[in-house]
């Protein structure tokens, strides 16, 4: 079992990888059929886990069950529609990206988009980022540019 500083640092990389697989996947399978079917499928099949992943954890008693999926689910916040919104645009941005412009050269670019929203983001919730965050994030996008026109 990995120390608990360590499991954030794993789970980050575990999705960076996911990217590149989910991206890559996606985009070889909507050649075949429609991109915007392969996205409802994704989102489809992540709900359906997603639910039993709750239903797991949960367990179908008092808190389980359609009783208390209805009652966590009036808890949710609006918000979560601007995360869909957010979510339908990588899974079907990237597998367009990748299918036209290649994986090593349409990650770089999200991955740089990426850091720069997180800077922005932290500096809105008046965590202003250091001057080494700010060349490193400047370093990663001038690898991306590297990487597009290589």
């Amino acid at each position: 079992m990995p120390s608990p500083a360590l499991a954030p640092l794993l789970v980050a990389a575990l999705v960076g990888l996911c990217v590149v697989v989910q991206g890559s996947v996606n985009a070889i399978v909507g050649r075949g059929v429609s991109l915007w079917l392969v996205v409802v499928a994704n989102n489809v099949l992540a709900a359906t886990f997603a639910l039993g992943l709750w239903v797991a954890q949960r367990g179908l008693g008092a808190e389980g069950g359609l009783t208390g999926l209805r009652a966590e689910l009036g808890r949710v916040s609006p918000l979560v529609g601007l995360s869909a919104l957010c979510g339908l645009i990588i899974v079907s941005g990237v597998p367009f990206a990748i299918r036209s412009i290649g994986v090593s050269r349409a990650l770089p670019l999200v991955i740089g988009a990426q850091l720069v929203g997180a800077l922005l983001w932290d500096l809105r919730a008046g965590s202003p980022p250091s001057a080494a965050r700010v060349g490193g994030v400047a370093l990663v996008l001038l690898g991306a540019v590297v990487a597009v026109r290589g």
